[in-house]
């Protein structure tokens, strides 16, 4: 199985595995500092995609193994063991130049090693948890047991704060 069919799987009502959609909500806010569509999501669920891309990387095409290039790219990778993964990858490309913009969403738990990359960047820690969407609507099992996060990559910071600063904590690195 890919990496990226490990979104954020938890159990249903029914006893099903689902994937985790980042919800209208959050995208929002992303597009309102990347731009709609963004250039990326090379993190895609299965399926029709929910985030507005001009371009997609699905469990079918790993989008580990693929360069990033790309004006902007918004990134909710799939949580579990493989998350460092790919929150390593976008820093890679970002450093690298080939990702010129991104928003990462993320489980705010800043005690794990994965994390620890990320703190060079601007970040918002979103207000309460954020409700993800399914194909089987909204229940209390879709709900995050922890705080998310969404880290900034870019020139824009500003724009960044000025859509974010509303939706949660911003702390800057420097």
């Amino acid at each position: 199985m890919a990496t990226t069919a490990l979104k954020i799987v938890s159990r249903v009502n029914d006893g099903s595995y689902a994937e985790y959609w980042t919800p209208g909500y959050v995208l929002d806010s992303v597009y309102q500092v990347l731009g709609k569509p963004v250039g990326l999501d090379p993190a895609c669920n299965p399926g029709i995609p929910n985030v507005e891309s001009e371009h997609y990387y699905k469990a079918s095409t790993d989008g580990l193994v693929w360069p990033w290039e790309a004006e902007t790219l918004f990134l909710n990778p799939p949580y579990g063991k493989h998350i460092g993964k790919w929150t390593g990858k976008l820093v890679q490309e970002y450093q690298a130049g080939h990702t010129k913009e991104a928003i990462l969403l993320v489980p705010a738990k800043m005690e794990v090693k994965w994390v620890q990359p990320l703190l060079e960047y601007p970040v918002c820690f979103w207000k309460g948890r954020v409700w993800f969407e399914t194909p089987f609507g909204k229940t209390p099992q879709t709900q995050q047991l922890f705080g998310s996060a969404l880290f900034y990559f870019g020139k824009r910071v500003e724009r960044f704060v000025e859509v974010f600063g509303s939706k949660g904590k911003i702390m800057l690195p420097w």
